[in-house]
């Protein structure tokens, strides 16, 4: 069930310029698409703002082949980490499906 709040935010966040999908509440197996004008029918649809993917870094440890999740999704202090330690830094980003 769709509350007011979480109604609030998804038009506030179009208000903001962020993505919106749309998905049918009749039609069970359709996927969620973007849609770029919102009529806001609330009965029949529902309404989300797009998930962006996830980022963060993992390191390795070349001699050993040691992998370890670095827990930093920012970028310049998982270089310095994996510099001070002396291991090998993966960039992973997550792959969304509707």
């Amino acid at each position: 069930m769709t509350t007011l709040r979480d109604m609030i935010e998804v038009m506030e966040a179009a208000e903001q310029g962020k993505v919106i999908q749309i998905k049918s509440k009749r039609v069970s197996i359709q996927n969620w698409r973007t849609i770029e004008e919102p009529d806001w029918n609330w009965r029949d649809y529902k309404y989300r703002v797009k998930k962006e993917p996830r980022e963060w870094y993992i390191c390795t440890y070349p001699a050993t082949g040691e992998t370890r999740r670095w827990h930093c999704n920012q970028k310049d202090q998982a270089i310095k980490h994996a510099k001070l330690w002396n291991e090998e830094l993966i960039h992973v980003r997550e792959v969304l499906e509707d």
